[in-house]
């Protein structure tokens, strides 16, 4: 994996697994919704993203037992919303609150705010504001999403 140092960083110029695998850590996976029509969630059909790809965008959605059916997506999404009093997912930077969709450059990932409009972070910070992105691996959580899923 190549590297380059920037101040005192070094920074991988293939962050794609490093990212992705955070994210899968916190019980999450990442869909490329380039293209997607807003409200279709034909995406998902798809499956999970395998590597992050520079000029595509992204969502995080929870893991769930098939995650190409997007009616189980969908259910669990809700469940985890609904847990978060409504509100969408956030995770936090040391300079702002950002939403679960982001977009991929070269060397720089451009995550949603929540209130519209995106910003600009290296992925370093990104991974580091995973850590504060909601964990869905708790037994609790996890059975919240079944019980959500098997009410269908």
């Amino acid at each position: 994996m190549a590297e380059t140092i920037v101040g005192e960083q070094k920074i991988s110029l293939d962050y794609s697994e490093m990212v992705i695998d955070k994210i899968n850590e916190r019980g999450w996976n990442v869909y490329d919704v380039s293209g997607s029509v807003l409200g279709s969630l034909e995406f998902i059909r798809t499956g999970p993203a395998m590597r992050l790809e520079e000029g595509k965008n992204y969502a995080l959605f929870p893991v769930v037992e098939d995650p190409k059916d997007s009616a189980q997506v969908a259910l669990a999404f809700t469940a985890i919303v609904k847990r978060l009093d409504w509100n969408m997912p956030t995770m936090e930077t040391s300079i702002a609150r950002i939403g679960a969709k982001f977009s991929c450059g070269k060397d720089k990932i451009y995550p949603r705010l929540p209130g519209g409009g995106w910003t600009e972070t290296n992925p370093l910070t990104y991974l580091r504001s995973l850590e504060t992105l909601p964990a869905l691996t708790s037994p609790k959580v996890q059975q919240d999403i079944k019980n959500a899923i098997r009410k269908v």
